[in-house]
């Protein structure tokens, strides 16, 4: 096995089944991203090892390396290795592209800047022993609209901060739910949602017979709380009871997969879930009945 196959070979998942031409493959791919951010220095091993690191599990690895944005994640490799040239042009290539996604947005004047400087705080600096969040970029998607998504949520935390404080009025906002419905939002929406079905399908699957069978005869057959007591020969507050607890656990479970396939911290991923939340009922309700 070659330098660079062993590298990865070390620092990927237990039981990845490595294809014979795996060197050539970590080398084309460095390759891509030394081509596309000439200025900026991340060694080969270093690259492969970031790579390794973030592949998707339950992907064959030629597969997963054909569909990786080499020069994307090559990029995001120098930002969190530290590389003054990576941060720069994340800055001048990235960051400068913030205004384009707020533009339509009704702020005060320093908004979109504020927003960059939290996305800087965010994703470029380190926390103690913690590295830049910007690690946790997988290269499965365009590193732009990873980019998007973090706007997104800092421009509504921001918002939200700010309806707290009174200060809602000064923002031109009626309701800050009204900011969701928006060119960003509906960018979510179709951009994640294999990924919500899936890990919706997960949480399911992973639901036993009894909850899925409560929550099947209350929302897909439309059967009262007092109709599925009778049944079960329980009061129907218990009825009720089960379809919460059962309800709060899918959601729950999903938003811990979707954080996982994703790479998102537990917040960013709820967050998500919120933002996706019609399309996550209607997922519930459609694999509640193929199930």
């Amino acid at each position: 096995m070659s330098a660079l196959a062993e590298v990865f070979v070390a620092h990927a998942r237990e039981g990845t089944d490595a294809p014979p031409d795996l060197e050539e493959r970590l080398r084309a791919a460095w390759q891509a991203g030394r081509a596309a951010w000439p200025a900026v220095d991340v060694a080969p091993e270093a690259f492969v090892r970031h790579v390794a690191e973030r592949l998707p599990a339950n992907v064959p690895i030629a597969e997963a390396l054909a569909a990786l944005h080499a020069g994307d994640l090559y990029l995001a490799c120098g930002c969190t290795l530290g590389d003054a040239a990576a941060i720069e042009a994340f800055e001048n290539d990235f960051i400068a592209e913030v205004s384009l996604y707020l533009r339509h947005r009704d702020t005060l004047p320093g908004f979109t800047d504020e927003v960059k400087q939290t996305l800087r705080e965010r994703f470029l600096v380190s926390g103690g022993e913690l590295v830049p969040r910007i690690a946790a970029y997988n290269g499965r998607g365009p590193l732009g609209g990873w980019l998007r998504i973090a706007t997104t949520w800092a421009a509504i935390d921001m918002e939200r901060a700010s309806r707290r404080q009174g200060n809602a009025d000064a923002l031109g906002q009626q309701d800050i739910v009204a900011t969701t419905v928006d060119p960003e939002i509906e960018y979510l929406r179709t951009r994640y949602a294999g990924e919500l079905r899936e890990a919706v399908q997960a949480a399911l699957t992973a639901t036993d017979a009894h909850d899925a069978t409560i929550l099947r005869l209350f929302f897909l057959q439309g059967m009262r709380a007092e109709e599925i007591a009778k049944i079960y020969r329980v009061v129907p507050r218990t009825v009720r009871m089960w379809i919460a607890q059962a309800r709060a656990a899918i959601l729950d479970e999903t938003r811990r997969r979707l954080g996982d396939r994703l790479h998102l911290p537990d917040g960013e991923a709820q967050s998500l879930l919120r933002l996706l939340n019609q399309d996550l009922d209607t997922s519930i309700l459609h694999l509640l009945g193929e199930r």
